[in-house]
């Protein structure tokens, strides 16, 4: 289908939580699911915790129904969030 390009990070205000985060330390890496995690979102979403908390990675995690105060302070549990605004 090719490439698409969508401008949505033109009106976009990020929350402040997002870019006290990202300020707060090395570059995290993005760990994006959408709707699809699965029949066992509980163990995926372990197994990606684990792999954080072995390699030290920080990270932003969408697509998951997880409270934020559940998540260790090195992932930041976001909602959608445009690409072109986070991967600049």
């Amino acid at each position: 289908s090719g490439f698409f390009f969508l401008d949505l990070a033109t009106n976009y205000k990020p929350p402040e939580a997002l870019i006290d985060f990202l300020r707060a330390g090395d570059p995290p890496i993005y760990i994006g699911f959408g709707s699809i995690t699965g029949h066992d979102s509980d163990r995926l979403l372990n197994v990606v915790l684990e792999a954080l908390e072995a390699t030290g990675y920080r990270a932003l995690l969408c697509g998951f129904d997880v409270e934020p105060n559940e998540l260790p302070s090195s992932v930041l549990k976001i909602d959608n969030c445009p690409h072109d605004w986070l991967f600049q």
